[in-house]
């Protein structure tokens, strides 16, 4: 999501909700996009910014949602490079998506977040798929560990 940079945060969803959607009227769109700006922990002053970087942990939401809030959001590495407040800031903001009826395909290797964020997981290595289900599940597979371990990783953890 790219924002523009002189218009504030109300203003940057507002694009969206009113001129990506033409159903609704202007104040049917400023109401959504205080909705959506709320939802993702932005506020709607006029000092009010989206973060510059895409990547941080509330653009997805408001730019994603603008209008109407998408059945599915792809996200790829985003928690790559955030700081440990950031990660729990992303991490809440998808738990609230989630809430509100939203479907969050994630391809992450933080896995730590996944584990806690998932109700299903898929595993893939060198592009194939190995495993899948529960987080539990998962973190248990005999296939997984060695793939991602090493078939000798248990040794190293006796020793």
């Amino acid at each position: 999501m790219r924002t523009f940079a002189g218009l504030s945060a109300l203003e940057n969803v507002l694009v969206g909700c009113r001129y990506g959607r033409a159903r609704t009227t202007a104040a049917g769109a400023v109401t959504e996009a205080e909705r959506l700006l709320a939802l993702v922990g932005i506020g709607t002053g006029p000092g009010s910014r989206l973060p510059a970087h895409p990547h941080r942990p509330q653009a997805p939401g408001a730019g994603a949602g603008a209008g109407d809030l998408p059945r599915l959001l792809l996200l790829d590495e985003f928690l790559a490079g955030l700081n440990p407040a950031e990660t729990a800031t992303a991490m809440a903001l998808i738990r609230r998506l989630v809430a509100e009826g939203m479907t969050v395909l994630m391809v992450e290797h933080i896995v730590w977040a996944l584990m806690d964020l998932s109700r299903r997981i898929i595993v893939l290595s060198a592009g194939e798929k190995i495993a899948e289900g529960s987080p539990e599940a998962v973190a248990a597979d005999p296939v997984v560990l060695d793939a991602y371990l090493g078939s000798d990783w248990g040794s190293w953890m006796r020793a």
